[in-house]
């Protein structure tokens, strides 16, 4: 295959591309009114504050001023976990960058447990009594163990399958989520601007979730998956606690995975389209070719009003834990500017919200990520690197790691020989 052969089979697949999306705005029919049905419904939900294509606006980014908040905070986090065939060690690592204070990291600057140990059940329970360390956690926030026994499982139905009782990546969230609150109480500027939503409401959350639980419980004395979703909810609940009365704004740049704009009948007229389950960032796509489509141009889908519904309750012990959280306000940014790139913004206030944009899209790196949000996403994974890394060295001699996670370890090194790495004593 040479060069003319490639362009040409690319050529064609962008075609392809186009023609997809102009069937996905070809519809048989345009509902007046259309209305999700069932479980497609979603906890969380839009409502436009203005009608028809006023949704959609042109950004002047020439205009974007920063200047109008006294300091600014960023911040982020991200999770790694280290794998053998006794135990996982999960961690969590944060950073921020204030303007008034600089780089600031979790667990250095800003403490907190950085670590989670998930086991077998009897072991986990064998060496609780031995654990003296505040960075290390067992158990989640509802004080059941990080247990990866396979065990019998009942759903609502009555049937029963295998499943495990805890999941790694469960684990990782819970930690990452617990690690931003930390930095969220420890900053103190004027605007805070958060590398994602302000007020996460996962689907461990949804009031209608569907979840197993084990067989025996009673004399396991753990109910399963059950306890991830108590403890997501203490930690959204501290995160409400965490941004009160602080000026917080969520910038969150996956949209792949969300599907709110789909379900607004504003949006899909604007699309001229009736029903659809099309993902955020699809809508943007397609709204983007119509209404944002010349070059180093930005524009603005919003505002909305967001309001979640959720409620979790501790069957165990026939407790609330979460009923309700805060209505935000949201507007989704589309920048066009040499990639095309998606955003959805968040804020408690509406008036915030705006006031908010300069500062964040007023400068946007090359790669097309807003400077604020890309200096502590890069920082936080390098602090997260550098303890999956630490922890890599000190723990070898102690467990046999799988293949995975020494492959892992071998890159994460590269890193270091390259000078990429962070030093862990930094704030020490």
């Amino acid at each position: 295959m040479d060069a003319s052969e490639l362009s040409q089979g690319l050529e064609e697949l962008g075609n392809l591309l186009k023609r997809i999306k102009e069937g996905l705005v070809k519809p048989a029919r345009v509902l007046e009114d259309p209305k999700p049905e069932g479980d497609e419904y979603p906890a969380v939900r839009l409502e436009p504050l203005v009608k028809g294509e006023e949704l959609m606006t042109a950004l002047d980014l020439s205009s974007l001023r920063a200047g109008k908040f006294s300091s600014v905070a960023s911040l982020d986090s991200s999770s790694r976990s280290l794998g053998s065939s006794v135990a996982f060690i999960v961690l969590s690592g944060g950073s921020a960058y204030s303007t008034s204070r600089g780089l600031i990291t979790f667990p250095f600057d800003a403490s907190g447990v950085p670590f989670a140990l998930a086991s077998y059940l009897d072991g986990l329970r064998q060496i609780a009594g031995s654990l003296t360390s505040p960075l290390v956690a067992l158990k989640n926030r509802a004080e059941y163990e990080y247990a990866l026994d396979e065990v019998e499982v009942v759903d609502r139905t009555g049937s029963v399958t295998l499943d495990s009782l805890y999941d790694v990546n469960d684990i990782g969230d819970e930690l990452r989520l617990s690690a931003e609150n930390v930095l969220l109480d420890y900053l103190k500027d004027d605007l805070i601007v958060l590398d994602g939503p302000i007020i996460p409401t996962p689907v461990e959350v949804v009031t209608d979730l569907t979840m197993t639980v084990p067989v025996k419980r009673e004399e396991l004395n753990h109910w399963g998956k059950m306890t991830h979703r108590w403890s997501m909810a203490y930690i959204i609940k501290d995160r409400v606690e965490a941004v009160r009365g602080k000026r917080v704004v969520g910038v969150v740049k996956r949209l792949d995975q969300s599907f709110k704009l789909s379900k607004v009948p504003e949006v899909l007229r604007m699309l001229g389209v009736g029903r659809a389950r099309l993902s955020d960032s699809a809508v943007l796509e397609l709204l983007s070719e119509r209404y944002c489509n010349a070059p180093f141009t930005a524009c603005f889908l919003g505002p909305f009003r967001m309001s979640s519904h959720v409620r979790v309750e501790r069957e165990d012990r026939g407790e609330v834990i979460l009923d309700s959280v805060p209505d935000r306000f949201v507007g989704y940014v589309v920048l066009n500017i040499g990639v095309r790139s998606f955003f959805r913004v968040e804020a408690m206030e509406q008036r915030l919200l705006f006031d908010a944009l300069g500062e964040v899209f007023g400068r946007v790196s090359g790669n097309g990520l807003p400077t604020l949000i890309d200096v502590v996403d890069r920082h936080s994974k390098l602090v997260t690197k550098g303890l999956f890394l630490f922890a890599f060295q000190h723990l070898r001699d102690y467990v046999t790691f799988l293949h995975d996670t020494k492959l892992e370890a071998l890159a994460v090194q590269e890193e270091v020989s390259r000078g990429l790495s962070l030093t862990l004593e930094a704030g020490q």
